[in-house]
């Protein structure tokens, strides 16, 4: 399938691609071809389907422009068109491209074009078109990057994971049979009895003694 074949097939159900990873990466690497043919200017070479003609491809470019490289979360090289290492006379032109299809003065009504797209095309050849503020860019891109990938991140342990403390008061020592008396853990009833008794035989002796000796 040709390269414009797919651009159909992506503005019939884009829902099969995932554009976050580039796909489908032969209209990606064709943004050039997509934004020329978007504006209705020529294109050398242009491979036109069987039975398609150049109005649906037209109408195709600009869906994959709007959906793929002026989605959100796209990032500027994404949504300028171009790649790390591209040449000025590129981006210059790419970026004519893009404001002469989303300026409210050409824009084609009904194509649905985001309502913050020429302020962020405007962003992003600011960025890209210095080469300090790009490096900078760069950096922040790499960093981000890194941290997704990052052991540390993947080990963290979602909050569902976490057990739950436990609520309500801790219970209290339970009571068998004598009232007031709390059973010793480890000695029992049996034992607690018997020291019981024998504190009370102690007290009896102690009471014959001392009326013994007055």
């Amino acid at each position: 399938m040709d390269w414009t074949g797919q651009l159909l097939d992506f503005a019939a159900a884009p829902g099969r691609y995932s554009t976050a990873r580039g796909e489908p990466a032969a209209l990606f690497a064709r943004t050039r071809e997509i934004l020329l043919l978007a504006c209705g200017r020529p294109v050398t070479g242009l491979p036109v389907p069987e039975g398609a003609g150049r109005a649906p491809l037209e109408r195709a470019a600009r869906s994959f422009v709007a959906r793929a490289m002026l989605r959100e979360g796209a990032d500027h090289y994404t949504l300028l068109g171009v790649r790390p290492g591209f040449e000025p006379d590129a981006l210059r032109e790419h970026y004519r491209l893009l404001m002469r299809l989303t300026h409210p003065d050409f824009a084609v009504i009904g194509d649905g074009w985001p309502p913050d797209a020429a302020t962020r095309i405007n962003m992003a050849n600011d960025v890209l078109s210095s080469s300090v503020r790009r490096a900078e860019y760069d950096r922040l891109q790499q960093a981000l990057a890194t941290s997704a990938r990052s052991p540390v991140a993947a080990a963290r342990k979602p909050a569902s994971a976490v057990a739950p403390r436990p609520r309500g008061r801790a219970p209290r020592p339970r009571r068998d049979g004598l009232r007031g008396l709390r059973r010793i853990p480890g000695i029992g009833w049996l034992g607690t009895s018997v020291g019981v008794l024998a504190m009370a035989s102690l007290a009896v002796l102690l009471t014959g003694t001392i009326a013994w000796w007055t």
